[in-house]
């Protein structure tokens, strides 16, 4: 009888296994959750030469080298090329920058500070984002410098009012958050804000859904 109620036990234990939780021990080792402020270390504010910041930027590594990635319109002298020179704010310090790539359909456009800068650089993800997954938005959003809002990506795969493809995102975003950084819940980077969404120009407000490069836009552009 012993037997079979441990035989019986036993049963209904692996029965009943998926509601069971096991809860890892911590002091043994367990995911600890990411410090989301390290992303603050990777945006710059984008200014004109001599001028006011406009924009945000993101440390990227293009050739072993760390320069800064922002949005093309951010750079664009009003006659669709690029400024020779621009400026970003690393804290307090003004740093001058030689535009060094532009690509004005995909809306990009890549600095190179005229000194050598900190190794801390963003890591462009390897991963296609999906409608629903969770992200971070870094910039300069409404000329306050390191602001930083949540969201999700709402569609992939579509046309921005210039006709491009992008990924649309809903977060919270204003004038200013143009050049920032999108990241992923790895931290890792997936998009460029460039565009209000397509409620732009309409009845609704022209926060909430807005256009970025994909991640894999920039990891071409950066080759």
């Amino acid at each position: 009888m012993k037997r079979l109620a441990i035989v019986l036990i036993a049963a209904l234990c692996t029965a009943c296994a998926c509601n069971f939780q096991v809860v890892p021990d911590c002091d043994r080792g367990c995911t600890e959750e990411k410090d989301v402020t390290v992303l603050l270390d990777l945006n710059v504010a984008v200014a004109n030469h001599g001028g006011t910041a406009i924009c945000g930027g993101t440390l990227v590594k293009h050739r072993g080298v760390v320069k800064v990635l922002t949005a093309g319109h951010c750079v664009d002298d009003g006659l669709g090329q690029p400024k020779e020179m621009m400026d970003y704010f690393n804290g307090s310090k003004r740093i001058a920058c030689n535009v060094v790539k532009f690509d004005r359909l995909n809306d990009l456009a890549l600095l190179d500070p005229e000194v050598e800068q900190k190794d801390d650089c963003a890591v462009v993800s390897r991963a296609n984002v999906q409608p629903g997954d969770d992200i971070w938005v870094v910039g300069n959003g409404a000329g306050i410098d390191d602001i930083m809002s949540r969201g999700i990506v709402a569609a992939v795969d579509r046309d921005n009012h210039s006709g491009v493809n992008n990924n649309i995102i809903d977060c919270t975003a204003w004038y200013g958050n143009s050049g920032g950084g999108v990241y992923n819940e790895d931290l890792e980077l997936v998009g460029v804000l460039i565009q209000f969404g397509p409620q732009f120009g309409g009845h609704g407000p022209e926060t909430g859904f807005m256009y970025v490069v994909s991640q894999s836009q920039i990891r071409s552009f950066l080759r």
